[in-house]
């Protein structure tokens, strides 16, 4: 069995983690009020955290099953910016992300290598966690399934 702190030593994501020419990764984020967004670390990011993008005029409705696909493309050669992330919820494309250079280095450690899957509530404190009105801390669930990372594809 593989210890999970040798898998995610060079998973480039916070920011404790510099940007190496194979490194890139694209993430999904839950926000508090309900809506999505992405964190986007690659070569030519504007943020320390990375670079987001807020679906704007969508939440997610407690109770009800939603549909998310993220689709990943890298970039090719590795000096173009052609490589894109698009989201779609229950097929409504709601998120883009065009012209990215996500790795410097067209290497085996710059392609896809694998599928990190995780919940949390983002944040390195407290104030991140979930709360009623009230301010107390509460309990959120979320289930998921048919989890897959499939070869490219057209939407």
């Amino acid at each position: 069995m593989t210890d999970l702190s040798e898998i995610c030593l060079d998973v480039v994501s916070g920011s404790l983690t510099d940007i190496t020419p194979e490194g890139w990764s694209a993430r999904l984020m839950f926000r508090g009020d309900g809506g999505l967004q992405t964190y986007v670390y690659h070569q030519d990011m504007q943020g320390k955290y990375g670079d987001t993008a807020v679906a704007s005029d969508f939440t997610f409705q407690p109770g009800q099953y939603h549909h998310v696909v993220i689709q990943v493309a890298l970039n090719a050669p590795a000096e173009e910016p052609n490589g894109f992330i698009k989201v779609w919820v229950d097929d409504e494309l709601l998120i883009e992300h065009s012209k990215l250079r996500f790795r410097d280095r067209l290497t085996p450690e710059s392609d896809i290598q694998r599928l990190m899957f995780n919940t949390f509530h983002g944040g390195s404190s407290p104030e991140w966690a979930p709360r009623m009105a009230d301010g107390s801390y509460k309990t959120d669930c979320a289930f998921f399934d048919n989890i897959a990372l499939t070869p490219a594809f057209e939407r």
